[in-house]
């Protein structure tokens, strides 16, 4: 019950995350105390009594907890990464396909995938950081790595054309001096070329 009374404080709360557990527990407190008036308004009107006022507490509690259902819906949406704005499709999708479904049964079908997927989306993992807030299971892994298309890096040859005309000076200096150092690091008895720091030849063994 502490999830349904929980529910009941945050009713105009539409921000922050509501955890899995904590929002069935609501929906199963909810739907419990949904089917008790509706048993027992149906049961005042078998014995035609006007002494328990089922309907009108059943229209109450309908009513006055719809915002109730939508803001914990809202959050729960959050948790999963969803905006609040998502809800409002599903709703959308299943109000048209309800009304098109008088005409044409097959469209209840498709309502009935609508709520299928609607469920799935309540119960989608929560335990990653998102831009809502921390997870309340306090878990709060690290935030999943958005997909990103992989772009191979453009090549400006205008540009590389360019560089090597403006320092062709300085490359030339270089190379010349890399030629240079390959020449002058050879050992003096044998003439092979000889590592940079070495105090001895790799090949005859002379000490430089």
């Amino acid at each position: 019950m502490g999830s349904y009374f929980k529910a009941l404080l945050k009713t105009f709360t539409f921000s922050g995350r509501t955890s899995r557990k904590e929002f069935f527990m609501f929906v199963l407190f909810d739907t419990i105390i949904s089917i008790s008036l509706l048993v027992g308004e149906l049961n005042s009107m078998e014995r035609n009594s006007s002494e328990y006022p089922t309907f009108i507490l059943s229209i109450l509690y309908c009513f006055g907890l719809g915002i109730t259902r939508l803001s914990a819906t809202s959050r729960r949406f959050h948790d999963s990464g969803k905006a609040f704005s998502e809800i409002w499709i599903y709703m959308i999708w299943s109000g048209i396909l309800g009304a098109i479904g008088a005409a044409f049964p097959l469209a209840f079908l498709l309502q009935f995938i609508v709520g299928i997927a609607f469920i799935v989306a309540l119960a989608s993992p929560s335990d990653y950081l998102n831009k809502y807030g921390p997870t309340p299971a306090g878990i709060n892994l690290p935030p999943k790595p958005e997909e990103s298309k992989f772009e191979e890096p453009k090549h400006n040859s205008e540009n590389t054309n360019k560089y090597f005309k403006d320092n062709s000076s300085r490359i030339d200096h270089l190379l010349s001096k890399m030629k240079n150092d390959s020449i002058n690091n050879r050992c003096p008895n044998c003439g092979e070329p000889s590592n940079l720091g070495s105090k001895f030849c790799g090949n005859c063994g002379t000490k430089y």
